[in-house]
């Protein structure tokens, strides 16, 4: 369970005391051995509160904000939770973007498989930037031989549907 407190403030008064600008917050996670603290500012805390209310997008964009660093410390434990909340409430671009930790092995063991799997359930439920990653997949070979074909099918599918990066994919593989 997620806890935030500002230094010496109850958890429940967050909402409020959210909108006062320039506060720095914690998000406390508890886990096995040890206790994992973020700081983040008041925009994030906000974003951290909808994530809590079940709001899938914001879980992801705190996830996205966690794996990248942006605004608050860089944590891949946090971010691969709150891709995985995301993920059960059926958010497609939670799909890709945790595919995405398991290709590159961020906090959990690297499983190309694994990532497909989420890209292809992603892509067909209609998320073009699980279609362009797929096409990296494939392109690639990560799970199989690379068949550049496959690719450039998924790299148009996604292009068609206005991923600049598929576009670009597109025209490095012809």
């Amino acid at each position: 369970m997620l806890l935030v407190r500002k230094q010496k403030t109850a958890v429940g008064k967050l909402k409020r005391r959210s909108m006062i600008v320039g506060k720095v917050y914690e998000m406390v996670r508890p886990g096995p051995n040890v206790q994992t603290t973020i700081k983040f500012d008041v925009p994030t805390s906000i974003l951290w509160y909808r994530a809590m209310e079940q709001d899938a997008e914001a879980q992801n964009c705190l996830g996205t904000a966690l794996l990248h660093g942006v605004e608050i410390e860089q944590n891949f434990e946090a971010a691969y939770y709150w891709y995985k909340s995301a993920c059960n409430l059926g958010c497609l671009s939670a799909m890709s973007n945790l595919a995405y930790m398991y290709v590159e092995g961020l906090y959990v063991q690297q499983n190309f498989n694994f990532a497909r799997i989420l890209v292809e359930d992603a892509a067909s439920r209609g998320c073009p930037h699980a279609e362009n990653n797929l096409g990296l997949i494939i392109g690639f070979g990560l799970t199989e031989e690379a068949d550049e074909t496959l690719a450039k099918v998924s790299f148009a599918i996604a292009a068609r549907k206005g991923v600049r990066a598929a576009s670009m994919n597109l025209e490095l593989i012809a």
